[in-house]
């Protein structure tokens, strides 16, 4: 059997090139998304931004999402709802989540002391920006 020197050099580059994954963290492909983001847009809509939720009103005034090198998470809310005489409330939800290169599978347990908290949602990242699908129907964009 002959050998192509050539031939097998280019295979372990392609092999090597597919084994580091090709990203870096300033496009967010295989990026560090670790760190804390503030919430900025939902839906595409500057804060506050105001919706109509089981029959009350629910204003989101701000938040932040904080990613851990551990793989977990915790989501911030920071709201006013008519239901509550439109005072100012917090949620905090922590959860684990799964990043496979710049996606994310979040998973956040139902806590009977919050009932904003609980759900399967999926992210993504890009840059200085996370982007949350959240379950509901909403999109939150945060950013560092």
């Amino acid at each position: 059997m002959r050998s192509h020197p050539k031939a097998l050099l280019a295979v372990i580059g392609v092999l090597l090139l597919a084994a580091c994954g090709g990203g870096d963290s300033t496009t967010g492909v295989q990026g560090d998304f670790t760190g804390t983001f503030s919430l900025s847009t939902i839906n595409g809509t500057g804060l506050p931004f105001t919706i109509q939720f089981n029959q009350s009103t629910v204003t989101f005034t701000g938040g932040s999402f904080t990613i851990a090198a551990d793989g977990t998470f915790s989501d911030v809310l920071l709201y006013q709802t008519s239901s509550a005489g439109n005072i100012d409330l917090t949620s905090t939800c922590p959860g684990t989540y799964v990043q496979s290169g710049n996606t994310f599978t979040f998973t956040e347990p139902s806590n009977p002391n919050d009932s904003v908290c609980g759900g399967i949602f999926a992210g993504s990242g890009s840059g200085n920006t996370l982007t949350i699908n959240f379950a509901i129907g909403f999109q939150a964009a945060y950013s560092k």
